[in-house]
């Protein structure tokens, strides 16, 4: 809750700081707005009312119907009512050509009834074929219609068509600072929208009709050809039973395909029962152990006639010698059973041999025929998928040229209905009451306009200047401590050493404060305070002065430095020689001769010394930090002038040797964005930030807009440099 009331109050702030931009940009909104007002012309509203409804359209055959929801229909019947040809036919029927000039004068021309007679009673829609004038039967000059155009193109710019929700009424109004006319404008734009509509319809019949012939006359040239190539293709390649051999060869191949492998079976079977014979061709005992070969009758007859020969030679063996007659008679007999057995076995062998090359002769006979067949199949593919796509060819092309012609006559039958049912709801009447100017209305916005405008234009200024304006918001958005601030001194002479030439005056109570705040830390007070701003011009020196001057006035031992060894200023206040200073201590060419008193008894300043060409490595030495705590155990607090954070690196080198760091900013100068930088730069070389101090900051509510590299030199009156001398001090010594 608090900070929302804070943030209303920095807004009212805002407001408050900037009040005289604000009344003045409010004021001028609201006087502009009245006098645009007070002057505007009076302007009536014509509104004519008419039903539109969507008439489903026809396609052809077997084509696909568009969905009657079609949301830019209505958009389309809007934008034609608000078409220039529309208009241009508005133009001719009220015979504007000459522009509107005289209709649209308050108080209503005498030559309405003229306009009348030109449109004379379409008010009653009976829908009589006739022309506008200029449209029909006549040649027309080219250079009417330009004129006819910019006319039309005026009256198109107080046309509006508002849909009325959830309806299909659609309101045509017209504005014009004549009532009559405007009644007049808004329903003739309806009786010209009509007129239009049925035009466009007419036109687009005929163009559809002219089309539809040649295209029509196109396809049955197409038809015809395509017919003829398909005749001539099938008297070429004999394809008149063409669909039955297609149907016949499959089957063929079906069959040769299983007798194929019934063929392929049977040689596999005599080619293994020939090998096996084959092998034992020599051999009959063997021979005769094959299954195909023992199964033969008369091979078992000679085998059991064999068998007695040999029984009757065992008998005759015993009883006779081997050369009787008879012995020899008996083995004469047995060797010719034995010739007989082997020619029956090589009969049997060749037989098998003779079965084995017939089925294989067979198989082969059965493969060239399935070869054969093949071919010829592939071949009748080749020309039905040719006849295909010549008889698809054929098909295609009759369906449409048979859609073509079914739709010429619907086309001839239908071409006189209307697109769009248009109705009309109410005539447009002669308004009474004007549209605009709302008087009330018009003042109570630019009211508000301006006012809002003048509080808007107010943030935005204040919005675009990040410059820092004082100490308040500081700590909030920097995320420091500040310190104090400074109030910026118009009176002539010397900010420098204000503490010591004005001791009573309102800045020195200002370096007062900071000096308190310093030394009222919760913490231990630092002693060692290096002082520095972003850039120059911010009043880092004269801050280190009067700060310094301020601690030495109460009570305690201050020695002041200047680190600022490129641009030293501190022994052109004090008035000090700067042959010898720090650079030369630091150096290693000097000791405490670099000590000089200042304007308070209790304050020592060491100047800068020669200007030396390596700044940065001097300062970042070791004599710094002997310097420090050597010499500087002499004095309470060390106050140190260094350079600007963002020009060189000084300032962040000194921030090791020192407890903290005091960043001055100057009001209206110095940018948050510069700050926050020169923070963040301290940060990283963990440099410690003691706070801010907001110096020259303005007493009023006024912008601060020159920038200057210095602070303007003034001086405090006599009387209050008297009044300061006068007066002692007594402050305890604060450690």
């Amino acid at each position: 809750m608090g900070t929302n009331n804070q943030n209303l109050q920095d807004y009212f702030k805002v407001v408050q700081k900037r009040w005289q931009l604000v009344l003045t940009i409010s004021g001028g909104g609201f006087a502009l707005v009245l006098l645009v007002t007070m002057f505007a012309t009076p302007i009536y509203e014509g509104t004519a009312q008419i039903i539109i409804e969507r008439v489903e359209t026809d396609y052809l055959p077997g084509a696909n119907k568009i969905q009657a929801q079609d949301p830019e229909f209505y958009n389309t019947q809007f934008q034609l009512i608000r078409s220039q040809a529309v208009a241009r036919r508005v133009v001719d029927l009220l015979g504007l050509e000459g522009g509107t000039e005289e209709l649209e004068k308050p108080g209503g021309p005498s030559r309405f009834s003229t306009v009348l007679k030109n449109i004379g009673g379409w008010l009653s829609i009976s829908g009589k074929e006739g022309s506008p004038p200029g449209e029909a039967g006549d040649s027309v000059d080219p250079n009417a219609w330009t004129a006819s155009d910019k006319v039309a193109r005026q009256i198109l710019q107080s046309v509006q068509v508002r849909p009325i929700q959830e309806s299909h009424i659609t309101a045509v109004s017209y504005a014009s600072p004549n009532p009559e006319f405007a009644a007049l404008a808004a329903n003739t734009f309806v009786q010209a929208y009509l007129e239009k509509t049925l035009e466009m319809k007419m036109d687009a019949t005929r163009r559809n009709l002219e089309w539809l012939t040649q295209k029509a006359e196109v396809e049955r040239s197409k038809l015809q050809a395509s017919e003829k190539k398909l005749q001539t293709y099938m008297e070429k390649n004999n394809l008149l039973t063409l669909e039955d051999r297609m149907s016949i060869v499959p089957e063929a191949l079906t069959q040769l395909g299983r007798e194929l492998i019934t063929a392929e079976s049977r040689t596999k079977e005599y080619k293994l029962l020939y090998d096996k014979v084959r092998a034992v061709a020599g051999d009959l005992d063997a021979a005769e152990n094959v299954l195909a070969v023992a199964e033969g009758g008369a091979l078992e007859v000679l085998r059991a006639q064999i068998l007695q020969a040999e029984q009757l030679n065992m008998e005759l063996s015993s009883k006779y010698g081997a050369k009787h007659p008879m012995m020899l008679k008996a083995v004469a007999d047995l060797n010719i059973l034995k010739d007989k057995r082997r020619q029956e076995i090589n009969r049997i062998i060749q037989k098998i041999r003779n079965q084995y090359e017939l089925a294989r002769s067979n198989e082969n006979s059965i493969r060239d025929q399935l070869g054969q067949t093949k071919s010829t199949a592939l071949g009748l593919n080749e020309k039905y998928v040719e006849y295909s796509v010549l008889k698809r060819e054929v098909d295609t092309n009759r369906q449409l040229y048979d859609a073509l012609f079914t739709k010429i006559k619907d086309q001839s039958v239908s071409g006189e209905r209307q697109p769009v049912n248009i109705g009309i709801v109410e005539n447009a009447k002669v308004p009474q009451n004007p549209v605009r100017p709302l008087v009330m209305f018009n003042l109570l916005l630019g009211l508000v306009l301006g006012l809002c405008g003048g509080v808007g234009v107010a943030f935005f200024i204040d919005r675009l200047d990040n410059r820092i304006k004082a100490a308040e918001g500081v700590a909030d958005v920097l995320g420091v401590p500040a310190l104090g601030s400074v109030t910026f001194n118009r009176i002539a002479g010397s900010m420098k050493e204000i503490a010591r030439t004005a001791p009573r005056s309102e800045f020195t109570e200002n370096y007062n404060a900071l000096r308190t705040t310093l030394l009222s830390s919760p913490d231990l007070p630092p002693r060692h305070i290096l002082i520095s701003s972003s850039i120059a011009g911010e009043g880092k020196t004269t801050t280190a002065t009067n700060l310094a001057l301020t601690m030495a006035k109460a009570g305690s031992r201050v020695l002041l430095i200047d680190a600022d060894l490129r641009k030293p200023s501190l022994h052109k206040i004090f008035k000090l020689h700067n042959q010898i200073g720090l650079s030369s201590y630091l150096a290693g060419s000097g000791d405490k001769s670099i000590l000089n008193k200042g304007s308070h008894e209790n304050l020592v300043v060491i100047p800068a010394g020669p200007t030396p060409a390596n700044p940065y490595e001097l300062l970042n030495s070791n004599r710094m930090a002997a310097l420090l705590n050597n010499p500087g155990k002499d004095f309470d607090i060390i106050i140190c002038d260094s350079p600007p954070i963002l020009s060189v690196a000084d300032s962040r080198v000194l921030c090791q040797f020192f407890d903290g760091m005091i960043v001055v900013a100057r009001a209206g100068l110095t940018t948050y964005p510069m700050i926050q930088k020169s923070i963040r730069l301290v940060r990283e070389v963990k440099g410690e930030i003691l706070g801010v101090v907001v110096n020259a900051v303005q007493t009023r509510d006024q912008e601060y807009y020159g920038y200057y590299s210095n602070y303007l030199e003034v001086t405090a009156k006599p009387e209050v440099v008297a009044l300061g001398a006068a007066l002692q001090t007594v402050r305890s010594e604060e450690k």
